[in-house]
């Protein structure tokens, strides 16, 4: 499972935007510019993400994936380039869950 480490909201048209980076300010701000960095995600971007939030499991996302975008061609590999470029960035992390054994019969 991924988890979004960033804060993030949801535009009207359901696009995710990203917050990357905080606004500089003082003189950094002035030298360099003072905007909040952010990362506006495509359809398929903040689809991603918004399953992730919701606490999908790699399986689960490309299922949900396939149903929302049937005619996206070679799916999995543009998810996991994405899924790779987010861990990379720092902008997701890699939780892995914890399963209870049955008990013992």
């Amino acid at each position: 499972m991924f988890l979004p480490q960033k804060e993030w909201v949801v535009d009207e048209d359901g696009d995710v935007t990203v917050r990357i980076g905080a606004k500089m300010e003082g003189l950094r701000g002035l030298l360099f510019g003072s905007r909040e960095q952010t990362l506006t995600l495509d359809e398929l971007g903040s689809a991603v993400w918004i399953l992730l939030a919701e606490g999908r499991s790699l399986g689960e996302l490309l299922d949900a994936l396939i149903r929302l975008f049937p005619e996206e061609r070679a799916l999995r590999e543009r998810v996991e380039g994405f899924l790779e470029f987010l861990l990379q960035k720092e902008l997701l992390r890699a939780v892995v869950r914890s399963r209870i054994a049955d008990p013992p019969r």
